[in-house]
């Protein structure tokens, strides 16, 4: 039975392309509230290894930190009536943005400030897919189902992966009184810097000492286009910029910037043959601003002016025309194509939901079994097993049915929508395979 599980959900899931392997293995989550300075919570938001992109109803928004956040572009119809987003990706080789709207048109931009209206382009697949049903995060990669818990944010509107963070759109997300999002590490995040856009290139990783990041002072210095020397007699290094001089000592809290003396909240170290410094007191000394992205522990360092054009109205940056709606042409099958996806999503959450209960259902009913097996004596072995067969016919019977009403319901809402595929149609006839090899691997 429980290889036929597993296959039937597989076979559900072929029409989002989502491969399974094994049972799900069940992990925990330390979730983590980020607060955001708008006034109002993000439904969705993108990354794209430099900004991040977001929305609520007909308003974009940029950041460079997931946490500071700036109006760059709305939307508006005819007549000035309500158009709002319905999703936010990545296309091309993953440096582009693309928004949708709820006419099925989509706009571009290469650097989250700039839009333009384009033709809908097929997103950049994440390896890690996900899903969320009922308190249960599903977590999809190479073949393999994790499992979180949910517990401790508000009932969710959305969840998405973000790099090697899951984050989470809750009613608190989306509510003016507490603009937040939640997070939490799905894999060890490495620490990083970010340069005016481009992440160093680091031989020793960033440290931690009391909670200020040490990165190495040739790697930053040389990124913000400073000189750097090395005096070996007195274990000092000197970073010269624009005719600003600071000079630091390996394991001494003071610094000099042009002759004064200034005192560092944790010392110079060297670690790896190699001098680290406070990345934040060096960058602000070169002219730089320093912000700390929480959803990808990268230090942005910025020494250039902010892009951003915060615009009103419907009006693209720049000056650039309002955009109109509703959309045409191409732009309604966009919108259907949309739709069709959302049902498959729907049910496939549903179905990956009741392959982990039958799962957990046939691991209870096994370790019952063994332990009542231990302790029966020989003579009615061949009862217990009678026992056990039928309470496991009973359970492939009731898993097999919920399967097939899953299918069934999908099925119906999709040609409803004359939405039916080859490959829903494949999916069926499948399905209805992997019963009869069940049954006859049962003989």
């Amino acid at each position: 039975m429980k290889k036929t599980m597993v296959f039937i959900i597989t076979v559900l899931l072929l029409v989002t392309g989502i491969p399974v392997i094994g049972a799900p293995e069940k992990a925990e989550l330390a979730w983590n509230t980020l607060e955001l300075n708008l006034d109002t919570g993000l439904e969705n938001m993108e990354y794209n290894g430099v900004a991040y992109v977001g929305y609520k109803g007909s308003d974009v928004y940029y950041s460079k930190d997931s946490r500071t956040w700036e109006k760059v572009f709305s939307v508006k119809g005819e007549n000035n009536s309500t158009i709002t987003f319905t999703d936010v990706y990545r296309v091309g080789d993953g440096s582009v943005f693309q928004v949708q709207d709820t006419t099925g048109t989509c706009h571009k931009s290469t650097d989250g400030v700039k839009w333009e209206k384009s033709v809908k382009e097929e997103p950049v697949k994440n390896p890690v897919l996900i899903e969320y049903k009922e308190g249960i995060i599903y977590s999809v990669k190479d073949g393999s189902i994790k499992t979180y818990a949910v517990t401790g944010a508000s009932p969710v509107q959305r969840v998405k992966v973000i790099s090697k963070k899951v984050v989470l759109f809750s009613s608190d997300s989306q509510n003016s009184s507490r603009s937040v999002i939640y997070y939490a590490d799905l894999g060890e995040a490495s620490k990083k810097v970010r340069v005016n856009g481009k992440i160093l290139s680091l031989d020793v990783e960033p440290q931690l000492v009391n909670d200020r990041m040490l990165v190495p002072f040739r790697a930053i210095v040389e990124a913000l286009e400073g000189e750097v020397s090395w005096e070996d007699a007195t274990q000092t290094v000197t970073a010269k910029k624009d005719g600003k001089v600071i000079v630091l000592q390996i394991d001494n809290v003071m610094a000099k910037v042009d002759g004064v003396e200034v005192k560092l909240d944790v010392p110079t170290k060297l670690i790896g043959n190699r001098t680290l410094i406070p990345v934040r007191f060096i960058s602000e000394n070169l002219g730089a601003k320093v912000v700390w992205d929480y959803l990808e522990n990268v230090a942005v360092v910025d020494s250039q002016e902010q892009p951003t054009k915060p615009t009103e109205g419907g009006q693209a940056p720049a000056g650039g025309p309002v955009i109109p709606g509703p959309a045409g042409g191409d732009n309604g099958a966009a919108a259907r194509e949309q739709q069709k996806n959302q049902i498959i999503s729907k049910y496939t959450a549903e179905a990956t939901a009741l392959r982990s209960e039958s799962q957990n259902r046939l691991g209870a009913l096994v370790s019952q079994g063994m332990s009542e097996y231990l302790v029966t004596p020989p003579d009615q072995l061949g009862a217990l097993k009678a026992k056990y067969k039928a309470l496991a016919d009973q359970l492939e019977v009731e898993i097999d049915a919920r399967f097939a009403d899953i299918i069934q319901r999908m099925r119906a809402e999709l040609e409803a929508g004359n939405f039916t595929t080859e490959a829903v149609q494949q999916a069926q006839v499948q399905y209805e395979q992997a019963k009869q090899e069940y049954r006859n691997a049962h003989k």
